[in-house]
């Protein structure tokens, strides 16, 4: 496993290594724009790394909305998208 937990796609932090490409690039890109809407990242990774790694790997989003409720919805959806789960999506 390496990269930055905060910015780790689920299947980089679940050592699927030799399958990450682009996607995992778009994952990191909805991070930060999840980041930038709410002030806050869609998963917590304080704490110990190893930790931070598993909840990364999880890939579960708190909905942006519910934490920016004057975000528009087209962007929200757009920031969920980059954060889906499947790489294919």
């Amino acid at each position: 496993i390496m990269g930055t937990p905060a910015y780790m796609a689920p299947e980089q932090a679940g050592g699927g290594t030799k399958f990450v490409g682009p996607e995992a690039d778009v994952w990191a890109l909805g991070v930060m724009l999840y980041e930038l809407c709410c002030g806050e990242r869609p998963i917590d990774t304080a704490g110990p790394v190893m930790e931070a790694v598993a909840r990364v790997a999880k890939g579960e989003v708190s909905q942006l909305r519910t934490k920016a409720p004057a975000v528009p919805t087209d962007l929200s959806l757009i920031a969920h998208k980059c954060l889906s789960t499947d790489p294919r999506d």
